[in-house]
């Protein structure tokens, strides 16, 4: 993964990538058609399914809380309005009938705190409020502020002489298109690339900020096709029919719940 000069080196690249952000969102030209990585809220003319795994470096964005490197996963069906994201820390689950959130997902022994909450029937299919902050805390174009693939294709269209766009293979087998800095850019540093799924989700595939072939984010798999068990958590267990909870959960994000008491034995017994 991504080895980072010195701290100040860091946080030059972090503006960089949030520069890119700026630039690309105060552009007249976008105003109207910049649009964020696919979320479910929009619209979409063909209904989205997808199993996608990333590989994120954290030392970039100073989240030294946590392993140097982490696992984020959504698991998508518009058709059936079932979604999955899971953090290292948080999972969230929603079908059409309830919505389920788990804390301490990490813990060991596995003793995590799982609550789940029922949907209003007729529900439209779009991401609740549990999936939402894991997806804006952990995704990657949350977590890095990074800019969409509109917005990125517009700037790039717009300083063809600072910038290559090509389509290429990831090391996974999908196809990806990149942008890659070559000249002196407003929006990034030289040497900056991002490269997108090369299709209709535009999913961010990799990201290197330093022009170093090591990614402080990179796609790990992803598949557009659906298994039986993609949405199997291993945490069907330990989930309680319990609103109340949840709100409580919610309420204490992103802070991990203290661990369950160990029940005293019953000497009268």
């Amino acid at each position: 993964m991504a080895l980072l000069a010195s701290p100040l080196r860091r946080a030059g690249l972090w503006l960089a990538a949030f520069a890119l952000v700026l630039v690309a969102c105060s552009s007249p030209e976008s105003e109207d058609t910049a649009a964020q990585e696919p979320d479910s809220s929009q619209l979409f003319d063909t209904p989205r399914r997808y199993n996608a795994e990333w590989l994120i470096d954290l030392r970039a964005v100073n989240r030294e809380d946590i392993a140097t490197t982490t696992i984020y996963r959504e698991v998508t069906d518009d058709a059936t309005g079932t979604y999955l994201v899971e953090s290292p820390t948080h999972l969230a689950l929603q079908t059409t009938d309830e919505v389920v959130l788990c804390a301490a997902v990490s813990r060991i022994p596995l003793d995590p705190f799982c609550a789940s909450s029922p949907r209003a029937d007729g529900a439209p299919n779009v991401l609740a409020f549990p999936l939402q902050l894991i997806r804006g805390d952990w995704g990657p174009a949350g977590l890095y502020d990074l800019a969409g693939y509109r917005e990125v294709s517009l700037v790039a269209a717009s300083a063809p002489d600072d910038w290559v766009r090509q389509t290429t293979t990831a090391t996974a087998g999908f196809a990806i298109e990149c942008f890659l800095v070559v000249g002196d850019s407003p929006a990034a540093t030289t040497g900056f690339e991002i490269c997108y799924t090369d299709d209709d989700l535009h999913l961010v595939a990799s990201v290197d900020l330093q022009n170093d072939l090591l990614f402080e984010i990179e796609l790990l798999s992803y598949e557009r096709e659906l298994e039986d068990d993609d949405f199997v958590t291993g945490f069907e267990d330990f989930v309680e029919a319990r609103p109340e909870l949840q709100d409580q959960l919610l309420d204490l994000y992103p802070e991990i719940p203290a661990a369950r008491p160990t029940p005293a034995p019953d000497l009268d017994g």
